[in-house]
């Protein structure tokens, strides 16, 4: 009677035992399935963000010096000065220079600098938004995974509790292994998004010195050849009266 109770005794041991292995492989499994979700979702969003913030970075990016050259926008009329379009085909620079141009060509010596500089300012601040508009999402992930990963850890810790109040080492390793997920998303997280800040900084500080510099020949070599001559200005007036004086 007695070695059937042991045997049972034991029978039951490895029951146990058996049932806390299989408990702990299924918490490492469910682990690394989370890890691998939560560091997809973060890499997702560090790549849109680099995508943006590269474009943010390269947006006065040229093949060659900015020049200007003459542009007869229409037959027998004086010849408009135009921005060369030094970027890449397809680029924001090659694009804000054709939207230069057009608002040139429709003000005709009345060209002001500060509509120029509108434009500039809100295509470089619509690119900074872009780039930072999703910055922090690999830390918020690994917050989420931080505590998912505590609460996965201690939940599968308190099931590993016995009847008698006990706790086994496949337990604790099951809350070891939950801690483990919650600190890798975090420092993950944490990385992509100090690299993303860091970089950021770099372009904003290149985008300022690269502006400053596309100003300079706007104010320069754009702008003074705009000007209306007074002797062009009493030309046209008079060719304003001598159409209107016949309705007089």
């Amino acid at each position: 009677m007695e070695e059937n109770i042991k045997q049972l005794q034991i029978l039951s041991s490895t029951i146990k035992l058996t049932e806390d292995g299989a408990t702990f492989w299924i918490t490492i499994i469910v682990s690394l399935i989370i890890s691998v979700i939560f560091l997809c979702l973060q890499i997702y969003f560090f790549r849109e963000t680099r995508k943006y913030r590269i474009m943010f970075h390269n947006f006065f990016n040229k093949r060659e010096n900015y020049g200007t050259f003459k542009r007869e926008m229409t037959e027998g009329e004086e010849p408009i000065t135009q921005l060369v379009q030094v970027g890449s085909q397809g680029s924001d620079l090659n694009y804000l220079i054709v939207e230069i141009n057009h608002y040139v060509a429709k003000t005709k010596g009345t060209t002001d600098f500060t509509v120029i500089q509108n434009k500039v300012e809100r295509k470089l601040n619509m690119r900074y938004d872009q780039s930072t508009a999703r910055l922090a999402f690999p830390t918020y992930l690994g917050l989420m995974g931080t505590f998912l990963g505590v609460f996965m850890g201690i939940l599968m810790f308190i099931l590993g509790f016995d009847g008698a109040g006990n706790i086994s080492d496949d337990s604790i390793k099951n809350l070891l292994v939950g801690v483990l997920v919650s600190m890798f998303t975090s420092l993950c997280g944490l990385f992509l998004t100090t690299y993303n800040n860091g970089k950021a900084g770099s372009a904003r500080k290149k985008i300022e010195e690269d502006k400053n510099e596309f100003y300079d020949f706007v104010q320069t070599e754009l702008m003074p050849s705009l000007d209306v001559s007074l002797v062009l200005a009493i030309t046209k007036l008079h060719e304003t009266v001598d159409r209107f004086e016949p309705a007089f």
